[in-house]
Parts: structure tokens; sequence; C-alpha cells
């Protein structure tokens, strides 16, 4: 987590806290997590109100003390953005000796110099410098531990301007843009937490994970039927899908071909003895849209009727409810189904931490040579799906990759195997 929005305050003002109450709801980019309190304290004053986003970990969101007599002197409190960037907790601790100067601000923590090389800068500083395609390497800092704040940013950009034209530094263009001479209509819409974690994620993983992918159409055709069978008698809502059966062959090749259940660590590779599945669903209302990928935990040690189970309650929670942080963990692999809308193929992007993604396309009927001998006619209906993996080739090599989905393909295709 490296930005959350506060959703909802559920202390107010003026109010005790104890230690276990807790005090507000975050979203971060995995879930809503409550922010609980650690001590006893009063809630002097709220610095970020409710839906207040894009609040950094270490970024101030209230204040508390622990003389209720100097509530009072809090009234009006507000934070200044570079005595923002230099709390390094989200409680601020004020000292409240009596004084002559009770009503005075909270002192403010000496600057100190950053010698490491990471750039750190506030992210209204960040927008300005993306707004005005300036570098923040360049840039000293002023804010503590030589953070660069808006004023710094502000300050380059006006001694480029006048020292030179160069076109390094360009003011972003804020008339319309003209297509065919008349104005083209534009709609922005604002990133939650999440989204923005998602897209930065797929362009490190796209940018730096050596990809490969191996596709293999499969007969879904006695799958299918089993499906039927072991849903007959079954109440309607425990129905068994065609998801379930590929969620538990997945989760049974790992068994022949451990490698696929892996993953990349710079100087060593790390295969996992658990296999802990991220399913890539689409999610509206409280996660703010777009694609969530929740996870089902040791999915080694489940049948067809716990993963349908475990399944069905990922696919409810992200339809309705919110996600807890342990659903929303990262797994070990990854399975993304676009075949609901009749998408033949799907060659995905692997996601963190992990070796491979299988991507699942549409079912649909195709006519293929009878392999009976004895049969009538020599073409027959049969019921394919074409799946594709994704892997990366640091971890997983071809004949790897070949061999896993040699093993999938044989028990989606004779699914009696993976009942056993």
């Amino acid at each position: 987590m490296e930005t959350g929005t506060i959703t909802k305050w559920c202390k107010q003002e003026g109010e005790s806290i104890a230690a276990g109450d807790i005090i507000c709801e975050v979203e971060t980019d995995k879930a809503v997590v409550e922010f609980e309190s650690q001590d006893d304290y009063y809630l002097a004053k709220i610095l970020k109100p409710e839906g207040s986003s894009d609040i950094r970990v270490g970024e101030p969101i209230f204040v508390s003390t622990l003389d209720q007599t100097s509530l009072e002197a809090f009234k009006n409190y507000q934070v200044e953005e570079q005595q923002s960037q230099s709390v390094s907790s989200q409680q601020i601790e004020v000292d409240t000796t009596p004084s002559s100067s009770a009503s005075s601000s909270p002192t403010r923590s000496e600057k100190e110099v950053n010698t490491s090389d990471r750039v750190f800068a506030s992210p209204l500083a960040k927008k300005l410098a993306r707004e005005w395609n300036v570098s923040l390497g360049g840039i000293t800092g002023s804010g503590p531990r030589s953070r660069i704040v808006k004023a710094d940013v502000e300050e380059a950009i006006n001694n480029v301007s006048s020292s030179s034209k160069s076109d390094t530094v360009q003011e972003p263009s804020r008339a319309p843009s003209r297509v065919g001479g008349e104005e083209a209509q534009s709609s922005d819409y604002p990133l939650n937490p999440l989204a923005v974690e998602f897209a930065d994620s797929l362009t490190r993983q796209k940018t730096t994970v050596p990809h490969f992918h191996l596709a293999i159409d499969l007969t879904l055709d006695k799958l299918l039927d089993a499906r039927d069978r072991l849903n007959a008698g079954r109440p309607q809502d425990r129905q068994l899908s065609v998801y379930d059966f590929i969620v538990r062959a997945a989760s049974l090749a790992m068994k022949t071909v451990p490698e696929v259940n892996s993953a990349w660590k710079d100087s060593f590779i790390r295969q996992f003895h658990s296999v802990n599945i991220n399913l890539i669903l689409s999610s509206t209302t409280k996660h703010g849209g777009g694609t969530i990928a929740p996870m089902v935990a040791n999915v080694q040690q489940k049948g067809l009727d716990e993963i349908n189970q475990d399944v069905s309650q990922l696919l409810e929670s992200a339809s309705g409810t919110s996600l807890s942080s342990q659903q929303l963990g990262r797994g070990t692999f990854t399975i993304c189904n676009v075949g609901m809308y009749e998408v033949r193929s799907m060659a995905g992007i692997i996601c963190p931490e992990q070796a491979c993604l299988l991507g699942l396309g549409t079912i649909e009927k195709k006519v293929v040579p009878n392999e009976d001998p004895d049969a009538k006619e020599i073409y027959q209906f049969a019921t394919k799906m074409t799946a594709t993996l994704a892997c990366d080739h640091r971890v997983v090599d071809g004949a790897v990759g070949a061999q896993w989905l040699a093993v999938f393909k044989e028990l989606v295709e004779d699914p009696l195997k993976m009942i056993l």
C-alpha cells in the first residue's frame, strides 16, 4: 500500500478514544481495512474528511491529545503541505502541557537531509511535474528530508521559462483538440487507488518479464457430461460449473509439473508448496469497477465441492460486498476467463510474484473428424475451448510449459481423473 482513501469516520471530534476502538475505515489498493487505535486519547481534530483520497502512508489524518481541556485549541488547526510530509505516522502526537501558548499549533519536526538516491516528492509536486513534463531528478527539495514540494516544482518551471524556450518544459494544453475543424468532446474519469495500482503493476510486468504464450484446444464434451451428472439432484445454488473443473485441473497439474507453481526472485527461483489461484473477475460497486483478482487458497487440498463454494463466495463478494484482505491475497497462479464475451483466446500478462497465467476463451461447437472407425459419419460436433498459458521464460521454458498444458488437457478431457 502506498496511498489510501478514507471511506468512513467511526469517531467524531472531541470523542474519547480507547485502545482497540475503530477510528475510521480506509480503502487501500487491496481492500477496505479498519484503522484501530493502539492507545487511549481524545480525537482533537480530523484533518482528512470522508472521501479524501491519495493519502500517502505517513501523512497525518487526525490530531490526538491526552488532555480533554486542550481540545478547543485545535478547533481551527490545519496542516500545511510541508508539515504534512514531515510527519512519520498517521497520528500527530501533541504536547498538552499547560503553557501560555496552549493555543498554538504543534511544533514541526526539524528537516532532515535525504541521502538516498530515491526521489521523494509530495503527490501534488508529482502531479504538477507530470503536467509540465519536468524531471524531478534535477530538482532540490526544500521540504523535510529534502522532499520535493509544490513550490520547488513551480520554481523549476519559472527558471526554465525565464532562461530559455526549451521544449523540455511545456504547459499542458487546455484548448480542446480538433478533428476535421471541429472540437473533439471528451470526459476525464478519476481512478481509485486499486485501479492505479493495478495499471502500474501491469506496466511493470509487461515491460520487465519475458513473456511467451502457449495455446491448446480442449475438448469439453466429457467434462460437460460429468458436470451434468454431478449436478443432478444438487441445489440450484450449488451447481458445479466448468470453471470449478478448470480450477481443479490446474491445481492437479501442478503436482506433475510443479515448476509452473513458482516465482522469479532475482537471484533464485521460489517454488511454492501450496497452490493458491487468483481468479480475475469483473468488479462493480465498492471496488470501483474494472477487474480484481481474488484468491482461492490451498486448492491442492480441495475437491470440486469445496472449490465450488469458494468460487461462488468470491463471485458474490466481488459483485456486492467488500472482499477481505485474505480473499485479495497474492496467489501462486492466475486464471482469467474471457469466454463469456465470445472471445476465442486470451494471451494474458503474468501477475507479480507468479510464473504463469492461464487464459480461457469461449466454449463453442466445432466440426471435427470422427475418430470412431465404426461410425457412419466421418465428421462430428465437438465442444471446444482454447486455453492459453502465459509463461515467465526466466522460470518456465517452452518444454515445461507444454508439459503442464498436456497434463492439464488430459485432466480436462477425462474428468474422472480429477474426481478421484
